[in-house]
């Protein structure tokens, strides 16, 4: 038994001295492949639509609308009042 931990000890104190010794050093810093979205490679990023609330008053009602900033159209089809 103590022939075969003895053996065993062996080889691997003999493997351990074959590996060269920069190679763990070089494995350590070894460039690692970045993992990359679709929008990171296309520059494209996608957001929101940025809406704005644009008011006025018509005679002695005030009212309302939101206008789509980003893609430059009204976003509600008429006024609305505010009560």
């Amino acid at each position: 038994m103590k022939k075969k931990i003895l053996l065993a000890l062996g080889v691997a104190a003999l493997l351990a001295s074959s590996i060269p010794a920069g190679f763990a050093a070089d494995f350590a810093q070894a460039p690692v492949a970045a993992v990359s979205t679709n929008s990171e490679v296309n520059g494209v990023e996608p957001r929101a639509d940025i809406i704005e609330y644009k008011y006025r008053i018509l005679g002695d009602k005030r009212q309302y609308r939101r206008w789509n900033a980003t893609r430059g159209y009204w976003v509600d089809p008429e006024w609305i009042d505010i009560n």
